[in-house]
């Protein structure tokens, strides 16, 4: 094999690396918006507030650390499922992921408009998991509304604005629109140690063995081992 084919050949296997690792990161850092038919309305979300279900379709929202991202929505009446969901852990402590209690929003969209959903927000980890049950998460109207046909696609903080420009209205006071919790489901592992599918009959002469492990590993574990396992089984189809 000659310099020269060995140089070329060198040079496409260290191409090939590049474009592997570059599509890797890019499949990593996932997609920065949210993009649901078409964009007539923008709505500025919270990094920490994860969007589970649009008009009862699931979606997968961005996954950030901090800030916020765009979602883009068509006009309309929507209806959007909203969890908070943070990871409250640091370099010596785990099992701190919090989530509540994913709540309900129904909001009438106008086109042409940019809202901003906001919630309470916990100091602490001790708050965020004491709030847990009682989320609260609103929406804020009437912060700019754009009168051009066309509309930034920047994903910076909602201000309001007192100055009138070409393509923007000065607009009307906030307007909150306040998320309702969602029916809480039965606790996962309650359902199944209380199911009569899993429950031994009457007359029986042996336990339910799985039943058995469950009942002896829920009772071992933490209370921070038991919300990491409800957290898995929840997600499991």
């Amino acid at each position: 094999m000659s310099r020269a084919t060995g140089f070329f050949r060198f040079r496409n296997c260290a191409l090939l690396a590049v474009i592997f690792v570059l599509s890797a990161c890019s499949h990593i850092s996932g997609p920065d918006e949210l993009r649901i038919g078409n964009d007539d309305v923008l709505i500025d979300v919270p990094a920490s507030l994860e969007i589970l279900s649009v008009n009862g379709e699931s979606v997968t929202s961005p996954s950030k650390m901090s800030g916020s991202y765009p979602m883009y929505l068509p006009q309309g009446s929507q209806r959007l499922e909203i969890q908070y969901s943070q990871n409250w852990n640091d370099q010596e402590e785990s099992g701190n992921f919090i989530q509540w209690r994913p709540v309900l929003l129904t909001a009438d969209l106008q086109a042409g408009q940019r809202y901003q959903i906001n919630y309470r927000r916990p100091n602490t980890k001790e708050q965020a998991r004491a709030w847990k049950d009682t989320p609260e998460i609103w929406l804020d109207t009437a912060l700019i509304q754009n009168t051009g046909t066309n509309r930034s696609n920047d994903s910076d903080a909602v201000v309001n604005t007192t100055e009138k420009t070409d393509n923007q209205s000065i607009a009307a006071a906030p307007t909150k629109i306040v998320a309702e919790p969602l029916p809480e489901e039965p606790n996962p592992i309650e359902r199944l140690l209380n199911s009569g599918s899993t429950r031994p009959k009457p007359g029986d002469n042996a336990d339910n063995p799985v039943l058995t492990g469950l009942k002896f590993y829920w009772q071992q574990a933490s209370e921070a081992e038991r919300e990491q396992f409800l957290i898995w089984v929840s997600q499991q189809p």
